[in-house]
């Protein structure tokens, strides 16, 4: 797991596109928002983006809304809010949260942080941040919980991959190629599906937006899972996402059978395809490091039926 370009960081709009045209993960949002808010409140958006969340939090009753922003996006942001006749309610603060000064403090608090797995842009501890700075007593967190999730999958598209990295091509051995690309993680695999899935899903781990603390939410996280196979079929990768409880009842998932997302599932490569059979037992070994402001760090170690580990760590040479 390693650190994303900086060409991934959120001051550009190109990003704020894909997440507004991202219909399942809005409607998801206003819902959440329309249950959690009370006329009157006082809600704090952290990383409002363009603004979306926060209108749609006045919209649904809020007195005052902080929109908190570190980026140059918090321009746009402002723009949108004046044109969508909100500027008396919605304030932006072009800040990040840990330096923002609000006139008071919120009846909620929400915060679009997920990654494909949860937290693997490590933006949960910047949540939980917010909650001790700004919350009232009783207040509500939007995601409330976020769930990690993860499954062995048959990948033909990753099968591909391999195949063409170890087959030389134009007369080249370019199998160090698939030795790194091995390594690297692939986001937004929004092909795999169900039924590519070669075992029930495991949960990895949850993060608690009223429970956790920051502490927590700064330390590895490490799980040691066991996966038993319900088909025959060949394990190319382990996949993840994530399932999220936005507040009551609304949920929100990029798991394979959900309507899709701009998220689609992450996938970690397995560096040879592994032919298996029902009733195999897979291990696998996650950890999970978070590193700086965006991005964790990690590995993971894959075995099937007690053979020999595959290891990938973060630190590998390349």
């Amino acid at each position: 797991m390693t650190e994303p370009e900086h060409g991934a960081q959120y001051d550009q709009l190109c990003l704020h596109r894909i997440m507004l045209q991202d219909e399942t993960r809005v409607r998801a949002f206003e819902s959440a928002l329309k249950d959690a808010v009370k006329p009157g409140d006082i809600v704090l958006d952290v990383g409002t983006g363009t603004g979306i969340l926060a209108i749609l939090a006045a919209r649904a009753g809020a007195r005052k809304v902080y929109a908190v922003e570190p980026t140059g996006v918090a321009n746009t942001a402002r723009k949108i809010v004046e044109k969508s006749g909100l500027a008396g309610v919605v304030e932006v603060l072009n800040a990040r949260i840990e330096d923002a000064r609000l006139a008071e403090k919120a009846d909620v608090i929400v915060f679009e942080w997920m990654g494909a797995l949860g937290n693997d842009e490590n933006m949960f501890p910047v949540f939980l941040r917010a909650r001790d700075a700004w919350l009232k007593p009783g207040g509500k967190m939007i995601p409330a919980r976020v769930t990690a999730w993860m499954a062995p999958t048959e990948d033909a598209v990753l099968d591909n991959e391999r195949r063409f990295w170890l087959s030389k091509p134009y007369g080249a051995d370019t199998s160090p190629v698939w030795g790194v690309f091995a390594d690297e993680l692939r986001y937004a695999s929004h092909h795999v599906m169900e039924e590519n899935l070669l075992a029930d899903p495991v949960r990895l781990w949850d993060f608690d937006g009223q429970r956790g603390t920051v502490a927590e939410a700064d330390s590895p996280r490490v799980a040691e899972m066991k996966f038993v196979c319900t088909r025959d079929g060949r394990a190319d990768g382990l996949a993840g996402w994530f399932d999220a409880v936005l507040s009551g009842g609304v949920r929100l998932t990029n798991a394979p059978a959900a309507p899709p997302t701009h998220w689609g599932r992450v996938v970690f490569p397995l560096e040879k395809p592994y032919e298996v059979k029902k009733g195999d037992v897979m291990e696998v070994k996650f950890m999970e490091r978070p590193g700086g402001p965006g991005y964790c760090k990690g590995g993971y170690s894959f075995r099937l039926a007690g053979g020999d580990w595959e290891h990938h760590f973060e630190s590998r040479d390349r």
